[in-house]
C-alpha cells in the first residue's frame, strides 16, 4: 500500500508504473488493494482487446480481478523500452512497449509487442493513474498464440539448447522427493528468468532436462550468440549457487542451429513443442558434453566463429547422420 506518512518518500509515476506490472505478475487477487491505491476511480481509458474496454478505475480493477482468476499462473512482462515525459502541473506521461507472456493450463500465450500509455497525476500528495491505454498487435502481425491451434510452423533460423543435470538419477534416489522438487524449482526458475533476459523461448522441461530455443518468437540478429550467452549465464549461476547451496549441481549443455518445426499435437494437455533434425542433434550434443561445458555443433560454430574462442573436439557418431563435428565454447 502507498503510505500517507509525509516522512515516507513519494513514489514516482515511473515507480508506480512498474509496480502495476509487478503486482499483475503475482498470481493472487490479494494484491487488488495495492492496485486500488494506485488507480484513480474516475480514470478513463480503453484497450484494443474486447475484454479490456473500460470506462473507469472500477472497470479496470474488475478486469484485473477477473484476469487473476482466469490466469492463476500470472502474467510475465518483458519491457523493450519505457519512456517518461513530464507534462507539467503534476502530470506525467509514460509510454512503453512490452512482451506479455500468459501461461495457461493448456498453452502459453505471447503478445508482442504490446504498447502502453499511462498518465499519472499528483493528487493529495500521491500520484494516481488517471489514464490507461493498451494496444495489442493485430492478428496479422507478430501477435502469436504460442502455442495455439494453428498448423505447425517451420522456423528457418533457430538455435536449440538442451541442458541436463549431471548424475541426476543417482542424486535423485538419495534425496527426499520434496527436496528434489525444491532443488529443480530453484534452478529452473532461474533458467526461466535468464530465458526472458536473453530473449530465448522456453520449450519444456523433462525431469532434469531443460530445453530452450533462440530465434523462435523473438528474432535475433545472431540467435546462436544469444543461445551461447544464455548457456554461459546458466553456468555462472550454477557456479555461484554451488558456493553456498547444500546440494551441488553440475550441468551439460548442447547447442545446435538449423531448421525446426513448431506446433501442438494431440488433444489433451496440449503444449508447444519443436521437432526436426536440429532438435535431435542438439539433444545428442548435450549427451556428448562434459560437465559444465557448452558443446556446440559445426553449424552453430559457423555462426559465432569470430565471437568466441573454441576447443575443437573431433566428432561423435549420431544415428542417421554419421560423424558430427563438435566444439567446446572456451
Amino acid at each position: 500500500m502507498i503510505s500517507t506518512d509525509p516522512k515516507v518518500l513519494l513514489e514516482t509515476p515511473l515507480e508506480l508504473f512498474h509496480k502495476i506490472f509487478e503486482l499483475r505478475s503475482i498470481r493472487s487477487p490479494l494484491v487488488i488493494p495495492e492496485l486500488e491505491a494506485i488507480i484513480d476511480r474516475e480514470m478513463s481509458g480503453f484497450g484494443t482487446a474486447q475484454h479490456e474496454v473500460f470506462r473507469s478505475g472500477n472497470d479496470l480493477l474488475n478486469q484485473f480481478e477477473r484476469a487473476f482468476m482466469l490466469t492463476p499462473q500470472g502474467f510475465k512482462f518483458h519491457f523493450h523500452w519505457v519512456e517518461e515525459q513530464d507534462l507539467g502541473n503534476g502530470t506525467t506521461l509514460i509510454i512503453a512497449e512490452t512482451r506479455i507472456t500468459i501461461p495457461l493450463h493448456d498453452r502459453t500465450m505471447i503478445f508482442n509487442p504490446v504498447r502502453i500509455s499511462a498518465v499519472f497525476q499528483k493528487k493529495n500528495e500521491t500520484y494516481k493513474l488517471v489514464h490507461w491505454h493498451l494496444s495489442f498487435p493485430d492478428s496479422s502481425g507478430s501477435d502469436e498464440i504460442f502455442p495455439g491451434s494453428a498448423q505447425p510452423v517451420q522456423y528457418e533460423n533457430v538455435t536449440v539448447v538442451f541442458t541436463d543435470l549431471v548424475n541426476f538419477t543417482q542424486v535423485s534416489s538419495e534425496l527426499p522427493p520434496d527436496v528434489l522438487v525444491t532443488e529443480l524449482n530453484s534452478i529452473f526458475s532461474r533458467f526461466d528468468s535468464l530465458s526472458l533476459e536473453f530473449g530465448l523461448d522456453k520449450i519444456k522441461t523433462i525431469g532434469d532436462s531443460y530445453m530452450v530455443a533462440s530465434g523462435l518468437c523473438q528474432k535475433h540478429e545472431n540467435h546462436a550468440r544469444q543461445a551461447v550467452e544464455w548457456g554461459k549465464a546458466v553456468l555462472n549461476f550454477l557456479q555461484q549457487r554451488n558456493l553456498t547451496a547444500m546440494h551441488k549441481w553440475d550441468i551439460r549443455i548442447g547447442v545446435h542451429s538449423g531448421v525446426v518445426v513448431g506446433g501442438v499435437i494431440g488433444t489433451d494437455k496440449l503444449s508447444f513443442d519443436l521437432w526436426g533434425d536440429t532438435v535431435n542433434v542438439a539433444n545428442r550434443l548435450e549427451r556428448f558434453s562434459a560437465a559444465n561445458r557448452i558443446n556446440i555443433s559445426a553449424e552453430t560454430h559457423h555462426l559465432i566463429k569470430d565471437e568466441y574462442k573454441f576447443e575443437y573436439r573431433g566428432t561423435c557418431e549420431v544415428k542417421g547422420k554419421g560423424p558430427l563435428v563438435m566444439y567446446y565454447v572456451a
